[in-house]
């Protein structure tokens, strides 16, 4: 992960390259390393997060998730992000100008403000790949893209562009900007918000967080049995073997 500061009070983290787009088991704890060094900067009033131009995050490895040996330490990992994510004592601002799947999505939608490009794609594809959702998805994906088009893209996995979630008007189509704007777009944001009064701005960043904590813990839980269920069923193992084999 790289740091970048843009100013004394804005900084970007690169969590993703185009070379390694994916969700590793050791994603959560650099991404819990550099936002601990963030919450240690006084004058610190907002994060960008940032992936690749291609790919924002393309979600989980698929081989941790075929390899059981390798499975469950993942799935940990992976768990703690979206907690990882709110800990940041500033707001978070994704800049998701590529495309953004599975837990890829969910880490852009966990931060306070996600922003996507017309051009990118985006989806919820757990059930495409054999396995039901997690990282907080079956709820933040509701939340983001309303209650019908949400549940429409976990049921099916299909994947959205985002001109056609600004045609949606959904919670999130304000936030849909061409993929060469976004990042100008973002920026000013967090420009706007460096000017607010520290006091009132981390006051209100924790209010905020109290209340998205608290059902996260009772979304994680339940996500959590979903995966213990299905990965003790054999047949569900042969159908994640089966979607997640490369061609």
């Amino acid at each position: 992960m790289k740091i970048t500061y843009i100013s004394d009070e804005i900084a970007t983290l690169q969590i993703m390259t185009e070379e390694e787009p994916y969700l590793l088991t050791n994603s959560a704890r650099h991404l819990k390393e550099a936002i601990d060094g963030f919450n240690q900067n006084p004058t610190l009033r907002a994060v960008l997060l940032e992936g690749g131009k291609r790919n924002f995050c393309a979600g989980a490895n698929y081989q941790l998730l075929v390899d059981s040996t390798s499975r469950r330490a993942f799935l940990e990992s992976v768990y703690a992000i979206p907690g990882i994510i709110m800990s940041l004592k500033v707001p978070s601002i994704a800049v998701m100008q590529g495309h953004a799947l599975g837990g890829g999505l969910a880490v852009g939608l966990w931060c306070d403000l996600p922003y996507l490009s017309m051009e990118s794609l985006y989806g919820a594809n757990f059930i495409t790949l054999g396995f039901t959702p997690g990282m907080g998805a079956t709820q933040i994906v509701l939340d983001a893209f309303g209650e019908f088009l949400g549940r429409e893209l976990l049921y099916t996995g299909r994947l959205i562009k985002g001109r056609e979630i600004q045609k949606s008007k959904v919670s999130l189509s304000h936030a849909i900007f061409p993929k060469e704007a976004l990042r100008a777009c973002a920026l000013q944001r967090a420009s706007e918000i460096a000017q607010m009064p520290a006091l009132v701005l981390n006051a209100y960043k924790q209010n905020l967080v109290k209340r998205r904590l608290s059902l996260l813990e009772l979304v994680l839980q339940q996500e959590r049995e979903m995966h213990d269920r299905m990965f003790a069923n054999q047949g569900a193992q042969v159908h994640i073997h089966n979607a997640l084999a490369p061609p």
